[in-house]
């Protein structure tokens, strides 16, 4: 069956375009948020110009040995980074019609990099490795990029989360052992383990603006850590989140004054973080995947909520109310969304993209911009029966009617 395109209940629209690759892993965006860059394992890289109507490649695919995990942008946007199995590649992205290795491929991680994470001034590069080292390098000069010390070691699995904190130190390191770790990196020639969080699981993300480092993972519960001091973070709140399985996603608002989280029991919850010592939920469960959440994200002005499921759906959260989130619209295609795995927005919220087990997708969410395109492209309207399946308590609508 073709790719669908869903309207809500209250006739708001949500798109799903492009198929190019045979899998993608995840998407990143340029922090201009006019370029996507997505990785798969059909060994390329694309970039795709969310500029266009319709959004369209940018450029030709970027060719890799084998299956590629993860792309980033640096802060500027001026490189973009791969991973493809051990290798890690800089490509300089300032003309994104012709991008060219910014330097020759590095070869030094012994096994799959999962993953990397550019430091907030865009000079250092982390990546996080299945060998269960975090290595660093200086990508600030020109030339090729410098290894800054030792590989970090302390982890006993594979890297799964990097995160620099807002001035960009420490870095934590989340792992598939249920560690965190922190790491000095005020030097990184003499990077150190100066921290380690006791406990817990292995997803990591810093509080806009300051040193909270929000933790969650397999546990199901959600630790906020004051990390003002590494060498002795201090367990500012934590909370039971209710969630029956683990915790795949995190992800805070503008102000860090709310956190979303996903979880492989099917939902999301949205929490008041704005007192760190006093987290509670806001509202009850979010619900409407049939299959594990893998990920989440604020939208444009954080009145909208992203949430990515195993199931196919993305879905768009009305949150003017964070207590009552109501479906604002979901994006579904029976064809290529087979399991999303990534979440990614642009800075002004308006643009995301997907990451799948065999597609990249990329949709805009701002309704206005959209619905004409939307009802133009979308060929036949969903029918009753795939009404029925999707919102199964609701009367039927013919959508763009």
């Amino acid at each position: 069956m073709a790719d669908r395109l869903l309207v809500s209940p209250s006739g708001s629209p949500g798109s799903a375009v492009g198929r190019a690759h045979r899998r993608g892993d995840l998407g990143g965006l340029q922090p201009d948020g006019k370029m996507l860059a997505s990785g798969s394992l059909d060994r390329t890289v694309r970039l795709w110009n969310l500029g266009a109507d319709p959004v369209a490649p940018a450029a030709a695919p970027l060719p890799h040995r084998s299956g590629v995990r993860t792309v980033a942008f640096s802060p500027d946007g001026r490189i973009l980074a791969t991973t493809s199995d051990g290798v890690v590649q800089l490509w300089d992205s300032t003309d994104p019609q012709r991008l060219t290795p910014r330097t020759p491929p590095m070869t030094q991680h012994a096994g799959p990099v999962t993953a990397i994470a550019f430091s907030p001034n865009g000079k250092i590069l982390a990546t996080g490795d299945a060998d269960t080292t975090v290595r660093l390098w200086g990508i600030g000069t020109p030339g090729p990029p410098r290894p800054l010390g030792e590989p970090l070691i302390g982890h006993r699995g594979s890297v799964a989360a990097l995160s620099f904190s807002p001035d960009g130190a420490p870095l934590a390191s989340g792992s598939a052992d249920g560690t965190v770790r922190l790491w000095d990196v005020r030097n990184p020639v003499v990077a150190a383990a100066v921290g380690q969080l006791p406990g817990t699981s292995g997803q990591v993300m810093f509080r806009p603006g300051n040193d909270i480092l929000a933790v969650a993972g397999a546990d199901q519960s959600l630790q906020l850590w004051d990390v003002h001091e590494p060498g002795a973070p201090v367990l500012a709140g934590k909370v039971a989140t209710g969630h029956r399985d683990g915790i795949t996603g995190l992800a805070f608002d503008s102000d860090g004054r709310m956190l979303a989280t996903s979880s492989d029991d099917k939902t999301v919850r949205v929490w008041d973080t704005a007192t760190p010592t006093r987290v509670t939920e806001i509202g009850g469960p979010i619900t409407g995947h049939s299959s594990a959440v893998a990920a989440v994200s604020f939208g444009s002005g954080d009145t909208t909520l992203l949430s990515a499921g195993q199931d196919g759906n993305l879905m768009v959260w009305d949150l003017h109310d964070p207590a009552h989130a109501q479906l604002f619209a979901a994006m579904f295609s029976s064809s290529a969304l087979t399991g999303l795995t990534a979440l990614a927005r642009s800075r002004d919220g308006h643009t995301v993209a997907v990451g799948t087990a065999n597609a990249t997708v990329i949709g805009d969410v701002d309704a206005d911009r959209v619905a004409a395109w939307i009802c133009a492209t979308a060929g036949s309207p969903i029918t009753a029966k795939e009404w029925g399946q999707y919102f199964p308590d609701l009367p039927y609508q013919s959508s763009c009617a």
